[in-house]
C-alpha cells in the first residue's frame, strides 16, 4: 500500500527495512527487561545456563536498543521520496499498528488456550 503513496520504491523500501527494525528492537528491549525482572522475582530456578552480571549485561542491551529504536525515527540523507518531516510520523504510525494486535489478542483470549494442568494454574496463576 505504501508503494502507491510514493513513486521511489528503493527509498520506501528502505523506510519498511527502518520499520521493521524498530518493530524488532522493542521485542528485544521487552526480553532484556523480562530478564531483569525474572532474575530478581525467581533467582533460584534452576537453569541451563546463567548469564554472569545479568543485570549490567541486560542494562547494556536496553540501552543499546532502545538507542536503535530512536534512530529508526531518523530518515537516512538520502530518502527524497518520503519528506523528511513525514517520515517519524509515519514510522510512528506504522509501529503502533503492527504493536497493537499482540494486545488484542491478549485482551480476548480464551480460557481454553491455557494448556497448564490445575496444579501448575493454581501454583502461578496468569494475571
Amino acid at each position: 500500500m505504501i508503494y502507491v503513496l510514493f513513486p521511489d520504491v528503493s527509498d520506501v523500501f528502505i523506510a519498511l527495512i527502518g520499520m521493521a527494525a524498530a518493530l524488532y528492537v522493542v521485542m528485544y528491549m521487552l526480553m532484556f527487561a523480562a530478564v531483569i525482572v525474572l532474575r530478581k522475582k525467581e533467582p533460584n530456578i534452576e537453569r541451563g545456563y546463567k548469564v554472569p552480571a545479568v543485570n549490567i549485561v541486560s542494562g547494556i542491551g536496553f540501552i543499546s536498543c532502545a538507542l536503535a529504536f530512536i534512530m529508526s525515527f531518523v530518515p537516512t540523507t538520502n530518502e527524497a521520496a518520503i519528506p523528511r518531516n513525514m517520515y517519524p510520523i509515519i514510522v510512528a504510525i506504522v509501529v503502533f499498528l503492527l504493536g497493537i494486535p499482540p494486545f488484542i489478542f491478549y485482551a480476548f483470549k480464551k480460557i481454553s488456550w491455557d494448556m497448564r494442568t490445575a496444579q501448575e494454574k493454581e501454583e502461578k496463576p496468569i494475571h
